[in-house]
């Protein structure tokens, strides 16, 4: 698990999986406010749409709208419109024409007989007509350009008041009760809640943005905007359009999730995509090269350069790593077989040295070390002595009458006589290095337990000597006779091994005399 966390291509789908979260919430950000841009254009297109359908419409009524208008702003205390009506006006268009009618039988309304000239029963007759009929042309547009509602205002003598000629709202009347709807209401309205509302007034053109209303009544929250009505040359008043902004809102946030959804997929697909590009011609041929250098790495195989050779075709930078640990590998090998050489070169040599060095120190006859490997052991006993370590004695050791033997017998049982004091020498002294330092002479540096039992090896050394006088069985030669000194370093009066060698070689040299030894 381990190993599956730590690979390149799982850290490469975290980051991949964290550049597709922060891509999502860049593009979501992004769309979300293009979208709410869009919507605003499209809600401020569409107001103007309906606005300027409804000002046609109105356009076409003329001066009986103006009538219309102005009779609801003079009279709207006293104006009865009943609360239920349907919105159906040709209904109440019938039931006026049917009353003008039998008023004033004969007579046009609206050529010989004007608005004004009525009398005030028929007035509010023709006033609840239109009403009527702007209140479903009203609520037709509304449904079917899916508004929250529409409403006609016009300002009234009050600063920052509107009446509400047509309102979208059915609230009965203070005076005339629950049966009658309360009709053109004088409404404050404040110009730092409704700036769009005044701009649109004052400019006399659609405003620039729209108002946010808190409705409290059944629409909820919404977007108003505003369109300036004509009739000839006369500003009548503003058509409000208000959308839900609840349902805006929706819409905004459905759409940016579609987006988004899209964008998901084609995203989501293009980050694998990605990844099995790069586990394909990447990832699967670093996974090979490091499979390569560790088969390499145990069996030592040369031909595994092939394989990862092969992987280098291309001009990538995977490529070039490829061919450069192949030839690395090449150019490993041959500087391995050039290290072998080169160490069985210095083996083969420091076996020479080696050899050379025990020819140069040991003695041809004897086979023990020489003079040579006697003036090293000084130099190690010298730094001894220096460094205030040195416990030791040398037992300096001369054979006998070799010259009476040479001359005699010849030199080859001189040799003999040479060859068996030097083995009596060293099976005495087993313990401690025995050396040939002249032809006759041998020194035996005496240290640890021969040092501790000198007395006792001298004895059995001399004991040894005199059994061989009295073998009857052997060769003049062969009864080896020799002279023996021991001196054992004393530092409160030895500075150098040759002080210590001086009294050992004088002591041998009294031996040799009490034996009658000396040469003349």
């Amino acid at each position: 698990m381990k190993k599956v966390f730590s690979s390149i291509l799982f850290k490469l789908s975290i980051l991949f999986f964290v550049m597709f979260i922060a891509i999502l919430a860049i593009c979501g950000v992004l769309l979300y406010w293009s979208q709410v841009e869009i919507y605003q254009d499209q809600i401020r297109t569409k107001s103007v749409q309906v606005a300027n359908n409804l000002a046609n419409l109105v356009a076409k009524e003329g001066y009986l709208f103006i009538e219309f208008q102005d009779f609801i702003v003079e009279q709207n205390v006293n104006f009865k419109m009943p609360i239920d009506h349907d919105g159906d006006y040709t209904k109440t268009e019938a039931a006026f024409f049917d009353h003008f009618n039998k008023r004033y039988p004969g007579r046009t309304f609206g050529t010989d007989l004007k608005f004004d000239e009525m009398d005030m029963e028929l007035k509010n007759e023709y006033a609840r007509h239109m009403y009527s009929k702007w209140y479903g042309i009203k609520e037709d547009a509304k449904n079917e350009f899916d508004l929250a509602y529409i409403s006609y205002i016009t300002p009234s003598e009050k600063p920052h008041h509107m009446y509400y000629v047509i309102d979208a709202v059915r609230d009965p009347s203070e005076k005339y009760g629950n049966k009658y709807q309360y009709v053109g209401m004088n409404v404050d309205e404040p110009l730092e809640k409704h700036p769009m509302m005044w701009e649109a007034w004052e400019t006399g053109r659609p405003s620039s943005g729209y108002d946010v209303y808190d409705d409290s009544y059944q629409y909820g929250n919404t977007y108003a905007y505003y369109v300036p009505l004509y009739i000839g040359e006369r500003k009548m008043g503003l058509i409000g359009v208000d959308f839900s902004i609840e349902k805006v809102n929706h819409n905004i946030m459905s759409h940016t999730i579609l987006q988004m959804l899209n964008i998901l997929v084609v995203v989501a697909v293009a980050l694998v995509v990605i990844l099995f590009i790069i586990y394909k011609f990447y990832i699967q041929r670093i996974l090979r090269l490091k499979a390569n250098v560790e088969k390499y790495a145990m069996d030592k195989d040369v031909r595994i350069a092939s394989d990862i050779d092969r992987d280098s075709l291309g001009h990538d930078e995977l490529s070039g790593l490829t061919g450069e640990v192949a030839a690395m590998i090449l150019e490993l090998e041959e500087y391995m077989k050039r290290l072998l050489r080169t160490t069985e070169e210095l083996t083969d040599s420091r076996e020479r040295a080696i050899a050379m060095h025990e020819l140069a120190n040991k003695d041809a006859l004897t086979g023990i070390r020489n003079r040579n490997a006697y003036e090293e052991e000084v130099k190690k006993l010298q730094w001894e002595i220096d460094s205030k370590e040195a416990s030791f004695a040398l037992a300096v050791i001369d054979l006998n009458f070799l010259k009476r033997v040479n001359d005699t017998f010849g030199h080859d049982k001189g040799n003999i006589s040479i060859s068996n004091l030097c083995y009596i020498v060293c099976h005495i002294f087993e313990h401690s290095p025995v050396f040939r330092i002249g032809g006759d002479e041998f020194v035996v540096i005496l240290k640890g337990e021969d040092l501790r039992k000198v007395d006792t090896l001298t004895e059995k050394f001399a004991q040894k000597l005199r059994s061989l006088q009295d073998d009857t069985s052997l060769e003049p030669w062969e009864k080896v006779s020799a002279a023996i000194g021991i001196s054992h370093f004393d530092p409160s009066q030895d500075i150098s091994v040759t002080q210590v060698f001086k009294r050992a070689d004088e002591k041998m040299y009294e031996d040799k005399k009490r034996m009658k030894a000396v040469r003349e």
